[in-house]
This record gives C-alpha cells, structure tokens and sequence, in this order.
C-alpha cells in the first residue's frame, strides 16, 4: 500500500523488470488514489450544496413566520411538514425519460402494456372486457393511458368540476375531501336508511368533512368511464406519488376499433345507471366509498351482452371438458 501511494519500497528492484513493475504499481496507485479522492469530494460538495439549498429555504420561511407572527406550535408543525416533503423522493414518468422516444412503437406497445394492464384489470369489468377481447387492454394502454407524477400538495382536481378521466394511484399518499354539498346529502339519507352492507358483508361509513385518506391502487372519478361525472370533492397530494390517468376520449377513440365490447360498455353504463338510480346509492369520487354490488348491475343487463360476456368462460370449460375425455 505505501509503494502503491507514495512510491517507497522496501527493498528496491534489482531488475528491470521488477523496475518497471515498480513503475507501473506505483502509477496505478496514483490514478487510483486520485479518482477515489476526486469522487468522494464530488459527493460532498454536492451534498453541501443540496444542504445549503434547504437551510437556505428553511431559513427564509422561518423568517416569513416570524415577521408575520404565526404561533410556535403552528410555526413548528409547518416546518416539520416542509423538511418531511423536501427530502421525500420523486417518483419518475415516462415524460421524465426521454429516451423511451427511442423505442419502435411495438417495443413501446409492449413497455405500456406491462405498465398499466395491471391497474385496468383491477376493475372488475374491465376483467371481464378483457376475456371477450384480448386486445382491448393492449390498445387502451397505448391509446387511452398515461401516467403523471405529483409533488406534495399539488390539486388532483377540485369539487364541481367536470372530469373526463379517472385516475389510479400507483404511489403515494393523497387525501380526498367530500364537498359540503355532498356530505350534507349525505348526512339526509342516513336519516331516512341504514346502512347498506358489501357483498363481503363490511359496512361502509357515509362520507365525512375530514380528508379521507387516498393509498396506492385507490380509484378516483371511476365513474367518469361510464358516465357524465361531475367531481364531488377536492383530492390533493399528501407526499410525493404518481396517478395513472384514463382518459375517456382516449377509451372512446379505442372502443370504435372494437365494436362488441363497445355495446357491451354502453348496456354496463346504462344499467349501472338505472341502477344508481333505483337504489339511491350515493356516490363519490372515491370508488371505495360507493356501495354497489356489480354482480348485480352485470345480471341486470341485456341478455345479448350477458351472452357475449359469458361466451369466453363457456369455451374454456369446452376446452377443458376436451382435454379430459
């Protein structure tokens, strides 16, 4: 080691070759020893830097507080909250990769396809879309979804705005707040009807004024697939994440290139409807607090669709009724 830094030996060469052996040791340890050297102060002098960049924004929005008198303990919670979302890390997107611009449009098909199918296919019916025509999903995803990443505090969307998406959260946490009007409505039902129950038997409690936490592969504007959907509530970001966004122009655009799923989506929507409707289920933006058993709202509708639905399942059990005899 100390010939490999400062040159000194022990014993000195008594060849050439061992010369030259010297030699050559000793400027290997020399490009080593620098490189190494070089990279450990670029790793701090980015590090002073990425510190001095947020002692500096700490340091301005501890003197806003202070000029404007706010209270130690909001002061505090404020600042707690600012250096847990500085630290936090952003999640990435097909937009922040530039070079996915580089690959065939099969190669990129099949990239879009791995991505987002898994979260299409969460939807129950779509499962079912997905049986009678296998390449409704491959085209939804490379026509009707994309991916969007979110920093701390941004708006999702805001209540009583019209909404042409639905969004899947992949990462993060997000916070949901009913609107006023909503959660009075909803406070009027339950005075005239109990609680409706899952079909896995849970009770689900009526919305409240308080933020509603939002976890990965929560369904926001779901409804807005099959239905003119107005937001009932305000969505914004709690920490760092990323929503999958289903655009319904993009799903109509797609559904034209595969007409029997399309009259298939279009009887799911018009009962899902009439459904609503007959039982005055109240809705929300947040699939998971509307009670509805699509069991039910798939053996409400036409007997065509139902056919076509069931046709994938029926030649399976042909397929495999044939493989045993």
């Amino acid at each position: 080691v100390t010939a490999m830094f400062s040159g000194a030996s022990i014993r000195p060469p008594r060849s050439s070759a061992e010369a030259a052996f010297s030699l050559a040791f000793v400027i290997f340890g020399m490009l080593f020893g620098s490189t190494l050297i070089s990279a450990v102060a670029a790793m701090l002098v980015d590090f002073q830097m990425v510190q001095r960049d947020q002692n500096d924004k700490m340091r301005t929005l501890r003197k806003f507080l202070r000029q404007h008198h706010v209270q130690p303990m909001l002061s505090i919670s404020i600042q707690n909250q600012v250096v847990d979302r500085m630290v936090a890390e952003k999640r990435l997107s097909s937009h922040d990769v530039p070079v996915l611009a580089l690959l065939s449009a099969h190669l990129r098909s099949a990239l879009w396809h791995a991505i987002y199918s898994p979260g299409l296919i969460s939807l129950p019916f779509l499962q079912i879309c997905d049986t009678v025509d296998d390449a409704l999903i491959r085209d939804l995803c490379t026509e009707a979804v994309d991916s969007q990443t979110v920093g701390p505090g941004d708006e999702v969307f805001d209540a009583r705005v019209a909404m042409a998406k639905a969004f899947l959260v992949v990462g993060g946490r997000f916070g949901y707040t009913p609107s006023q009007d909503a959660t009075e409505k909803s406070k009027r039902s339950s005075g005239n009807s109990v609680l409706r129950t899952h079909s896995s038997g849970r009770t689900s409690s009526l919305h409240s004024t308080l933020a509603i936490p939002v976890l990965p592969q929560a369904w926001l504007c779901e409804l807005a697939l099959w239905t003119r959907w107005t937001t009932r509530g305000l969505a914004e970001t709690v920490s760092p994440g990323e929503l999958m966004i289903v655009h319904v122009a993009g799903l109509s655009s797609v559904l034209g290139s595969h007409s029997v799923v399309c009259r298939i989506i279009q009887d799911y929507a018009a009962t899902l409807c009439a459904v609503f409707l007959e039982e005055s289920t109240q809705l929300s933006d947040l699939k998971s607090q509307i009670i509805l058993d699509e069991d039910h709202v798939i053996c409400a509708m036409p007997q065509e669709s139902r056919v076509q639905m069931s046709l994938p399942a029926l030649h399976a059990l042909r397929a495999l009724a044939g493989r045993n005899t």
